[in-house]
């Protein structure tokens, strides 16, 4: 059975696709998990400031965005585009 703290943390893996790949969070996996719903936006708190992330989608188009604080790195994995690494915020279309 699944108590509520796993299912925030399930939240912020598939949804806002904010994976740790390091101690400390120095660095994350980020690969959010679109479904239907048109509007995710949410953040990961930690001591050092939150990773904020989320996506909003049109008819036509989705604008995803991350928001990393200081000090934390991303390998991004979008449908689409190439895997990169960033720190910092961005912000992309699909």
């Amino acid at each position: 059975m699944f108590h509520g703290k796993y299912r925030v943390v399930h939240l912020s893996n598939v949804l806002l696709g904010v994976w740790q790949t390091a101690p400390g969070w120095q660095t994350i996996r980020f690969a959010p998990t679109f479904t239907k719903v048109d509007r995710i936006r949410g953040r990961v708190a930690l001591p050092f400031g939150p990773i904020e992330s989320g996506w909003d989608r049109t008819s036509d188009r989705t604008r995803v965005f991350l928001n990393l604080p200081k000090g934390i790195t991303a390998t991004v994995a979008l449908s689409g585009k190439r895997p990169q690494k960033l720190a910092g915020r961005s912000e992309w279309m699909l």
